[in-house]
């Protein structure tokens, strides 16, 4: 199930990418583009201003590229920095070197989400295997476990999951 997550991770980033691509088309916008026409410096090459007038909009941000804009900053940003949480936990790397300097608090609903998304996977007979009876023992062990993490992970306490509770007894 890693692998599906690692999927997400990277279609999460080419979504940023294209978003931020599409950003920079509209910031464009009113704003004069030089032009030059042959090798810069030759005494054949010439320059002309081609400009775009922004008639509806002038000297401010089109309304879509602040629409894009915050879609990729508030909404997708904070998904990939969740999925990469998870996958790190997933694959038993530490919180520190996954992010080693935050300020902000990472969104643990949408980490959990992930978390039990992806982590819990196995066929019956990897389950007997374990020595899992089911799957919820499986759920049971993966929430212990992102619990250890949580408090081995050097945060501060406002910056857990559970602040001011203790994340064991969640």
């Amino acid at each position: 199930m890693k692998t599906y997550l690692k999927m997400k991770i990277g279609g999460l980033a080419a979504e940023a990418k294209i978003i931020k691509r599409e950003e920079q088309k509209w910031k464009l916008l009113g704003k004069p583009v030089v032009v030059t026409v042959g090798k810069k410096g030759s005494p054949s090459s010439r320059s002309h201003v081609q400009s775009f007038s922004m008639k509806r909009f002038p000297g401010t941000d089109h309304p879509l590229r602040l629409s894009l804009h915050e879609h990729r900053i508030a909404k997708v940003r904070p998904e990939i920095r969740a999925a990469l949480l998870a996958y790190g936990f997933l694959r038993g790397r530490t919180y520190l070197q996954i992010e080693n300097n935050t300020k902000s608090r990472p969104p643990w609903t949408l980490v959990i989400k992930n978390i039990k998304q992806f982590g819990v996977f196995m066929t019956s007979d990897q389950l007997i295997e374990k020595g899992y009876t089911d799957l919820s023992e499986q759920e049971s062990a993966l929430k212990q476990r992102f619990a250890e993490w949580i408090d081995n992970s050097g945060l501060p306490a406002s910056l857990k999951p559970y602040a001011g509770v203790s994340s064991a007894s969640k």
